[in-house]
């Protein structure tokens, strides 16, 4: 707005220069000066009375205009720059209360913000204070409970080494009757089983004395077909068993033909001649041997009894042998 008002006065000095030089460019034309010139002048002067934008043609008019013109253009000029700087003043004052009232706003809101500060940090040392009165409160209390502990062990010890000798050696006495009574019962325990362990060694001895009597027969080349015999039968034919009747009778007299052709061998080989002695009339022997310990064996294991199982089948078998 200002750079347009500025303009428009800076105009209006333009025409004002202009008019000048029109002027001065007329005073020095002859022709304007003939009766025919003055007459429509002279025409016109009421008409450049009633229109400001009527075109003089004296000089002096023109003067007359110019400073008019020059007069209207000051009195408005310093009309419009003291509107301006009534403006500028107006706009000054209120520039100047708004920033007045906005720092008065940021003063209002730096004072409560500190104040929320100190009541936070008042709170904080409120803590803090409660904190470190709690704690010492904790360790008085931990440190009495210590000193009640070391009370109590020191009593504890008092009471400990109160004690007399009499009810220590009597304490000792009685350890030594209850060790005697252990070594008694363990002494009487051993007397108990003591058959049990000579029957164990009886039967290792037994068990040394078969393996030697049947090492010869097992191991001599002259009775390897009746070895092959026997356990065709033992570790065959039992293995066929089943729980149908028919069929256990079958094995059972395959093993009774087994165990009498076994005896007829051994009287036939002691009846002859050479070598008649030893491993050829150890056949019956070495078969019931073979016989018990598959025997044995199979009761030993976890399904003999099970519904399946050899159990029964055995059982009739050796019955009917």
């Amino acid at each position: 707005n200002t750079q347009d008002e500025m303009s428009e006065i800076l105009w209006g000095m333009d025409r004002i220069a202009n008019l000048v030089k029109a002027a001065n460019y007329v005073g020095h034309d002859d022709h304007l000066q003939s009766p025919q010139y003055n007459h429509l002048a002279a025409s016109k002067t009421a008409a450049s009375t009633t229109s400001p934008y009527a075109q003089p043609r004296s000089t002096s008019k023109l003067l007359q205009l110019a400073q008019a013109c020059e007069l209207y253009h000051n009195s408005t000029l310093s009309t419009q720059m003291s509107q301006i700087s009534s403006q500028r003043n107006n706009q000054y004052q209120q520039s100047h209360a708004t920033l007045q009232q906005l720092i008065q706003q940021e003063l209002s809101s730096a004072k409560t913000a500190k104040e929320r500060i100190q009541s936070r940090q008042k709170r904080r040392d409120q803590l803090e204070q409660e904190e470190r009165t709690q704690l010492e409160l904790q360790q008085r209390q931990q440190e009495e409970e210590r000193q009640l502990q070391l009370e109590a062990q020191r009593a504890k010890e008092e009471e400990e080494r109160a004690k007399s000798e009499e009810e220590r050696a009597k304490e000792l006495k009685r350890k030594e009757q209850l060790q005697q009574a252990e070594r008694q019962a363990e002494e009487a325990e051993a007397t108990k089983y003591a058959h049990v362990k000579r029957a164990q060694s009886l039967i290792e001895n037994l068990e040394v004395v078969r393996s030697s009597s049947l090492a010869e027969f097992d191991k001599s080349k002259s009775v390897s077909k009746r070895r092959l015999q026997f356990k065709k039968v033992v570790n065959g034919r039992i293995n066929t068993l089943s729980h149908e009747v028919n069929k256990i009778l079958d094995v059972g007299r395959v093993v009774v033909e087994a165990i009498e052709g076994a005896s007829r061998d051994d009287e036939a080989a002691a009846a002859g001649g050479g070598g008649g002695e030893g491993v050829m009339t150890m056949g019956k022997k070495y078969l019931l041997d073979l016989l018990a310990s598959n025997l044995i064996v199979r009761v030993q294991a976890g399904t003999f009894n099970g519904v399946r199982g050899d159990g029964f089948p055995l059982a009739g078998v050796i019955g009917f042998v």
